[in-house]
């Protein structure tokens, strides 16, 4: 798989990256739907409602979280969290939460909390999709793009039902994985690989056995 690398300066400018550079909330005011467990995205200025994950969708992107943060946290090149808004385009008031995402040490602090908000103003370096039977090719495709448009390095977008993981580089750079490929971090997690099989097998060393007959 082809080596990703970091945006040039050009393209993000670590100075605007840095926390005591962003802007607020205040500065980028939403008016976030009705309810309490709602999920939105905001393209545009338009709040866009999205459904949850399923089941499935979610026990995949919980465990590609925690198999990223056991890599990442010892070596300090940052953290990965699931279902996070970020007002990656304050602009463009373009606002997307992808299932899973990674931000750097370059871009947030080790150690430093997220934000108390509704929404964080962060670009992560990965971001990653679980596809859902609901999800839209349309609206994926220019999910994908907002996001490389922002200054994310990688886009994954998994597809449990083919057993695929699409690796884009670029929105029009893909690299298609199956069993037995691997995921490789590149530059944004240098070392770090994952058999695609993982994300969808049952885990030999914890799965229960077949059940004894009485």
């Amino acid at each position: 798989m082809a080596t990703a690398t970091r945006p040039d300066a050009a393209t993000v400018d670590p100075e605007v990256l840095r926390p005591e550079h962003l802007a607020t909330e205040a500065d980028d005011p939403i008016v976030p739907p009705p309810g309490e467990d709602v999920f939105y995205e905001v393209v545009d200025g338009e709040v866009i409602e999205i459904p949850p994950m399923g089941t499935f969708e979610a026990d995949i992107a919980n465990l590609l979280a925690e198999l990223i943060n056991d890599y990442a946290r010892p070596r300090k090149l940052g953290r990965a969290f699931v279902e996070v808004l970020y007002r990656i385009n304050p602009e463009r008031k373009i606002r997307r939460q992808p299932d899973v995402a990674f931000v750097s040490a370059d871009r947030w602090p080790v150690g430093k909390r997220a934000p108390k908000a509704s929404s964080w103003q962060v670009v992560p370096d990965l971001a990653v999709e679980v596809v859902s039977p609901s999800d839209l090719a349309a609206h994926l495709n220019r999910k994908i793009s907002d996001f490389f448009q922002a200054g994310t390095v990688a886009v994954w977008v998994i597809y449990q039902e083919t057993r695929q993981v699409y690796v884009y580089s670029s929105p029009t750079a893909v690299e298609i994985l199956t069993p037995p490929a691997e995921l490789d971090g590149g530059a944004i997690l240098p070392g770090f690989r994952l058999p695609v099989a993982r994300l969808f097998d049952d885990d030999p060393d914890t799965a229960p056995g077949p059940a004894s007959e009485s």
